[in-house]
């Protein structure tokens, strides 16, 4: 369980601080398969991604060779 806070400020109001307990579950592995594709040309494959909160998920591609593997889009919004 992680503790933090939310401080909301109104002019009228004041200052409100609010402290929050959160807890999250752990993603399941989504294994990719293989992909195996000849000098020179392109393989792809579809991965089923899913944003079980209730807001907007950007994602960003994270790659460790640049020079041969590229994740098109790069940045993405997942919908709740």
């Amino acid at each position: 369980m992680l503790e933090g806070s939310v401080n909301f400020s109104n002019s009228k109001a004041g200052e409100i601080l609010c402290k929050v307990s959160m807890s999250a579950s752990e993603a399941k592995v989504q294994k990719i398969p293989l992909m195996i594709g000849e000098i020179g040309k392109s393989v792809e494959t579809v991965i089923e991604l899913t944003n079980p909160s209730n807001t907007v998920a950007v994602i960003e591609s994270s790659l460790t060779n640049n020079e041969n593997f590229e994740v098109i889009p790069p940045r993405f919004e997942i919908a709740p």
